[in-house]
């Protein structure tokens, strides 16, 4: 483990100084080609031959600078910082276009966020109830096939004869579609619920008192209100 963080550190450090051991490299590749030169003068050879039969002797000295260049740093970090500095030149001479990608990546992170913002509030973020995880809705099928919210839909007999018979559930709660109230100045958004939506699910009130049990014995014998504002309610 120590070993290969080393290596991951060395070759890091290869990475950001490039330069200087290309330098360093070559340095070194010319000073075996001018040993190697030597010892052919020395056998007899004119200086020109001598450099050439080092060369020659050496073999490539671009594919050896690649195989060290590959060896020393990180060939991905060395293509995406290469891939960056011709980003960063090609923008830098077409101004215009670098403004309508600019705007383009802006229009787009923003309304990506904006979606993402939306869906996370409303299919990942938890419920505000005392249990969210163990909170299900009940969904209706088709024969047609039909999908909608009409599958969420049901009647009240129907709810009451589903809660004498959820036996797999602690409780069973209903609420209907959101319908407008028109008041004196404005108009807001309100639901009617059952009698036990409150205390199912775990949700007190910040003032007052929820719905008493024989207020949900007959359907609108007791129009008891409950109002919402923010932090009004929360989970017990």
């Amino acid at each position: 483990m120590f070993d290969t963080l080393l290596a991951l550190l060395s070759r890091l450090s290869g990475t950001f100084r490039r330069r200087r051991a290309e330098q360093e490299f070559d340095d070194e590749i010319a000073q075996h080609l001018d040993l190697l030169a030597q010892d052919y003068i020395r056998r007899g050879m004119s200086p020109q031959e001598a450099r050439t039969a080092a060369r020659r002797t050496f073999g490539g000295v671009a594919q050896a600078r690649e195989t060290q260049r590959e060896l020393r740093g990180l060939p991905q970090l060395d293509s995406f910082l290469a891939d960056l500095r011709y980003a960063v030149r090609t923008l830098r001479h077409s101004p215009g276009f670098t403004a309508v990608a600019v705007l383009t990546l802006a229009l787009g992170i923003g309304v990506n966020t904006t979606l993402f913002s939306a869906f996370n509030a409303v299919a990942l973020k938890p419920l505000p109830v005392a249990d969210p995880s163990n909170v299900v809705r009940l969904e209706r099928w088709f024969e047609p096939a039909m999908h909608g919210n009409i599958q969420y839909g049901f009647s009240y007999p129907e709810y009451l004869y589903f809660r004498g018979h959820a036996g797999a559930f602690a409780s069973l709660v209903a609420s209907s579609w959101p319908f407008g109230v028109d008041g004196e100045t404005s108009k807001v958004l309100g639901q009617t619920v059952s009698g036990n939506y409150f205390s199912a699910l775990g949700i007190v009130p910040a003032l007052g008192r929820t719905f008493l049990p024989e207020e949900d014995s007959a359907p609108g014998a007791n129009p008891v209100l409950i109002v919402k504002e923010a932090g009004c309610v929360t989970p017990n």
